[in-house]
Order: structure tokens, then sequence, then C-alpha cells
């Protein structure tokens, strides 16, 4: 029995180091390459560089305004973030008091996570336009936080199910009103649940291409992903210098994920258990 089950470990740390290795090699193919001269990217696109430089990044940041793209995302992810945690737990902790309606209500933010994008850009774009906050941030940013908000509240939802109802009892029993509740006692335990929402919105709204390509024009406004695309020459790429700022779109949310990763694990692991 010893015997199979070390054939079982190490069948499995076989899998696991072969998926970590398909997983790492693009990654690490984009990093070297990036620190390649174009010449010599097109002469041996798959070897080490004979003679590492930076200057790709330095050009990216500086020549292709790639400082004002990064400084977009920043602020586009930042604040449509914080208003779709804020707004969604919210909501999941109202839906949670089991109020006449509250299941339909529910299944009326699910709506949200099963229409999908494409049927609701054009009527969207009518409407954006008619408010006049099209080629906006602030615009954009609403655009964020309501196609966001059905997942942050399913999630959150399902996790303050798990909290046990004996430890609200207590504090409004402690003279401790709905409003503090939620501010003292529910969101202090719902850290790991929290980092979950941040971490799986912020990729969302950092890595979003299509609604901003729809609803910005001004080159000035364009998020880091859209800068991208401006690297691009309708003839030729320079390829480590579109590296290079994949690199750079690449470091904030791995950051962040690096950062939250223990967080976001035990959010999962509870979210997935109901109370």
């Amino acid at each position: 029995m010893k015997a199979v089950k070390r054939i079982e470990h190490v069948l499995i740390y076989i899998v696991l180091a072969a998926t970590s290795l398909l997983i790492l090699y693009p990654i690490a193919l984009i990093l070297v390459s990036s620190m390649k001269t174009s010449p010599e990217f097109m002469s041996n696109p798959f070897g080490w560089p004979q003679h590492w430089t930076f200057s790709n990044y330095t050009m990216a940041w500086e020549t292709a305004s790639f400082s004002t793209y990064f400084g977009n995302s920043i602020l586009l992810t930042s604040v449509s973030v914080i208003f779709i945690v804020l707004f969604g737990s919210m909501t999941a902790y109202a839906l949670n008091w089991n109020f006449k309606g509250s299941k339909q209500l529910f299944s009326y933010f699910l709506l949200g996570i099963m229409i999908p994008l494409q049927a609701k850009i054009i009527t969207l774009f009518v409407f954006m336009k008619q408010l006049g906050i099209i080629n906006t941030h602030f615009g954009l940013i609403l655009v964020f936080i309501a196609f966001n908000l059905s997942l942050a509240i399913f999630i959150f939802f399902g996790f303050f199910k798990t909290i046990p109802k004996e430890l609200k009892e207590a504090a409004l029993l402690d003279g401790c009103s709905e409003i503090g509740t939620f501010w003292r006692i529910i969101l202090p335990v719902s850290r790991p649940i929290i980092a979950t929402v941040i971490i799986l919105t912020g990729l969302y709204v950092w890595n979003s291409f299509f609604l901003p390509l729809i609803l910005l024009q001004d080159k000035k406004l364009f998020p880091i992903t859209l800068g991208l695309q401006r690297l691009k020459g309708e003839i030729s790429v320079n390829w480590p210098l579109f590296f290079a700022a994949m690199v750079m779109l690449m470091i904030p949310i791995i950051t962040v994920f690096v950062i939250m990763q223990k967080q976001f694990i035990k959010g999962l692991t509870n979210g997935a258990v109901k109370g």
C-alpha cells in the first residue's frame, strides 16, 4: 500500500510540474524576449539574448505613452473594484435577510451573469450616448461596476450564508445596529471572500479590451490593453517592445494575486461550503 501511495504522489507531482511548466514557459519566453533587440529576436526568437537590454521598457513607458495608459488602467480598476466590493457586499447582506421577494431579487441579479456582454452592447452604447457619458472614465467605470456586480453579489451571498446567525444576533443584542453589524462584524470576517472578489473582478477590469474599445475614442483615456494595440504597426511589429509592454501589463495583477493568494484560497474554500 505504501508503494502504491508513493507512486500516486510521484505521478501527481509529475502532472503538477508539467502543468506549471506549460503555464510558466510562455511567460518566461515573453520576459526573455522583451530584453532582446528587434534584429536579435527576428534571427533567434527562442534563444537567450546575447546582450541583455532594458531599453524596450524605457521606450514603451516614455515613447509609446505607456505611463498614461498605465495610470488610466490603475484608475479604472481601483475605483471600479472598490465600488463593486462595496455595493456587492451590501446587496448580498441585505438579500440574506430573507424578506419577501428576496429570492426573486437574487435571481434577477443573476441575470447579469447569464446574459452575454455582446447582447447588451448596442443598447448600452445608445443609452450612454443619450446620457452624455460616452468617451469618459466615469461612464466606463459605471459599466464595469454594473457588469461585475452580479458576480460579486453571487459570491458574497454564498459566503454570508456560512456565517453563523448567532454572531449577528449577539451583535444586535449588544445594541449594534444592522449597519454597525455589517461594518464591524460581517466585513472583518469576510476578508477572504473580499480578496476573492477583488482578484476576480480586478482581473476582468484590468484585462478588459472590448468595452474600452467601444466606449472610448480619446486616446488619452485609453487603458493599457488598448495601448498595447498602438504598438502594432500596419506592416510590422517591434516584438521586443510589444513583449516589454506585456510584461508591464502582467506585473500589477500578479503582484496583487501574490499578496492576496492566501485570502483568495480561503475565500474559494469557504464559499464552497454552505452552512
